[in-house]
């Protein structure tokens, strides 16, 4: 499809992304045919152009949890003030993340999912990232102390970083690193 718009021309591919001719501008899209602003592709950006509805964001992990009194206690642990908090649910703002614990069976439940299992690997893990290796062994003893079980000790990485895993009480993989190329932290 090749839509003309001023100027330029957009081709949107199979996937969505915008092909050969001109490209909008992701932040000033507003919608996959009109009112886009358009570059030319001589013009050089930091990001790649894509066509989507939805904003590429995270705003909000919720961790199920056994015992809701008992998380909250190990994150407060660590320090974190709840945002907000009621009888069945507690919220921490982590630098422009939200987590949430709720119950697992209530969350479970919320999704229409089996909640029986729980046990063994869940294919996720939450990343907390620090300025260095030195720091990185230093929040890792903090999360020991807060309740978490060490899962792998933190040791240098194949990519050239340095980072190890713990576990929260109710078995969330945290993984605490330091990547030296880029400053997640």
């Amino acid at each position: 499809m090749t839509t003309t718009i001023g100027e330029g021309e957009r081709t949107l591919g199979r996937y969505g992304q915008w092909g050969f001719g001109a490209r909008p501008c992701r932040s000033e899209l507003r919608g996959v045919y009109g009112g886009v602003h358009v570059h030319d592709r001589r013009q050089r950006h930091s990001h790649r152009h894509w066509a989507t509805a939805v904003k590429p964001k995270l705003s909000l992990v919720t961790l199920g949890v056994r015992d809701l009194n008992r998380s909250r206690r190990f994150y407060e642990a660590l320090g974190w003030s709840p945002m907000q908090a009621t009888d069945s649910v507690v919220f921490f703002e982590l630098g422009g993340v939200v987590l949430g614990l709720y119950g697992w069976d209530d969350l479970a439940l919320d999704a229409d999912v089996d909640g029986s299992g729980g046990g063994g690997f869940r294919g996720v893990s939450l990343a907390h990232n620090e300025p260095s290796p030195s720091d990185v062994d230093r929040a890792v003893s903090e999360f020991i102390a807060a309740g978490a079980t060490i899962v792998k000790h933190p040791e240098p990485t194949e990519w050239g970083g340095y980072s190890g895993y713990v576990a929260d009480p109710d078995g969330h993989l945290w993984e605490i690193a330091h990547n030296p190329f880029d400053d997640w932290t």
